[in-house]
C-alpha cells in the first residue's frame, strides 16, 4: 500500500485512545493517525484541520456523541468515512449507524486484527464511493 490512510481517533477514554494510537502507531499497513478528540464536538474541530480519511469514533460520549457526530462529519464531508466503536451490541445503535452512512460499526473487545480490518474495509468503501462519484461527475 503507497498512500498513507490518515486516521483520527476520538474516544472520550484516554487509555482508550492511547490503545487505538499504539496500534496505529504500530501498524505497517499505511495508517497513521492525523489526530485524537475526547468528544464529537472537539472531534468536528480537528477534523475540520487535520482532514481524515476515516475517523475511529466511540459511541458514547459527553458533549456529542459518536452518531451525532458521525451524522455532522457526513454532513460537511462525505468522503470521510466513519467507523464507529462501541461497547453496546444494541441494534437500535446499529440501524442509526447505518441511517446515517457509517461505514463499519466494531464491538469492543476487539484484536488488533479486526481493528486493521475495519480500517481497510472503511478505506476500501470510501475508495469505491469515490471512483464511483469521480465516473458519474466526468
Amino acid at each position: 500500500m503507497s498512500e498513507t490512510i490518515k486516521v483520527l481517533v476520538v474516544d472520550d477514554e484516554k487509555l482508550f485512545r492511547d490503545y487505538l494510537l499504539k496500534i496505529l502507531g504500530q501498524n505497517r499497513e499505511g495508517f497513521c493517525c492525523c489526530g485524537e478528540a475526547k468528544n464529537g464536538r472537539d472531534a468536528l474541530e480537528e477534523a475540520r484541520s487535520a482532514h481524515p480519511d476515516i475517523v475511529l469514533a466511540d459511541i458514547n460520549m459527553p458533549h456529542m456523541d459518536g452518531l451525532e457526530f458521525s451524522r455532522r462529519i457526513r454532513e460537511e464531508n462525505p468522503f470521510i468515512e466513519v467507523a464507529l466503536l462501541t461497547g453496546f451490541s444494541e441494534f437500535e445503535y446499529a440501524r442509526k449507524a447505518v441511517q446515517i452512512g457509517v461505514s463499519e460499526y466494531l464491538l469492543k473487545p476487539f484484536s488488533e486484527e479486526e481493528l486493521i480490518s475495519v480500517i481497510r474495509q472503511a478505506h476500501l468503501f470510501g475508495v469505491s464511493v469515490y471512483l464511483t462519484v469521480n465516473t458519474l461527475v466526468k
